[in-house]
């Protein structure tokens, strides 16, 4: 039940910060190449993809981007855009209920992937694009970052190449690296061998 409130969270952020998008008047202008968060996430999308400036919006805990192909790009792009969303957890709660994420890491590190198509509800829509697309939600602890990839009407893009797609551009989100403080420790210890005496 936890995990279905906390995907309806993420829902209702990407709403509230997308609010009916309408992809606007793109100008070279506009384009960045990379945009740092309160949250302490970085953006930087791949060569010849830009962000639209004007669709960057934060709160103090969510971030929201569009990555669209630069107007300068010199090699080849891929169509479609991509929106992300990261949002910062709460370091107590995970997706554990979660049954449907499948558990990816060793140890004390834990990750969850939902990777499926979605259908675009009327204040998700971008002209000009389908109404069904693909996303990738992927929860690692600190961070819950949902990609959605938009397709063009006259393009097709499988399952495959979806997935493959918003994999690569997961790379593209870098979470500012802390250290862990002893309440977030919990119960991990570090047993250290004892040195034999010399004899």
């Amino acid at each position: 039940m936890l995990w279905k409130i906390k995907i309806g969270i993420l829902a209702c952020t990407l709403m509230c910060l997308s609010a009916c998008m309408v992809t606007p008047n793109y100008q070279k202008s506009d384009q960045l190449r990379s945009v740092n968060f309160k949250s302490g996430v970085t953006i930087t999308p791949p060569k010849d993809y830009c962000l639209d400036e004007k669709l960057v919006a934060e709160t103090e805990s969510a971030g929201f981007v569009l990555i669209l192909p630069c107007l300068d790009a010199k090699g080849d792009v891929q169509a479609g855009l991509v929106t992300v969303t990261v949002l910062s957890n709460d370091p107590k709660a995970g997706f554990h209920e979660n049954r449907n994420f499948a558990a990816v890491g060793q140890q004390n590190f834990r990750r969850y992937e939902h990777f499926g198509s979605v259908k675009h509800g009327s204040d998700e829509q971008i002209i000009g694009m389908q109404q069904d697309g693909w996303q990738l939600i992927v929860n690692d602890n600190r961070y819950t970052s949902v990609l959605t990839l938009y397709i063009p009407q006259y393009e097709t893009i499988g399952e495959e190449a979806a997935q493959k797609r918003l994999r690569s551009l997961l790379q593209s989100i870098h979470h500012k690296q802390v250290d862990m403080v002893p309440s977030e420790a919990g119960y991990d210890t570090v047993i250290r061998p004892r040195a034999r005496p010399l004899t």
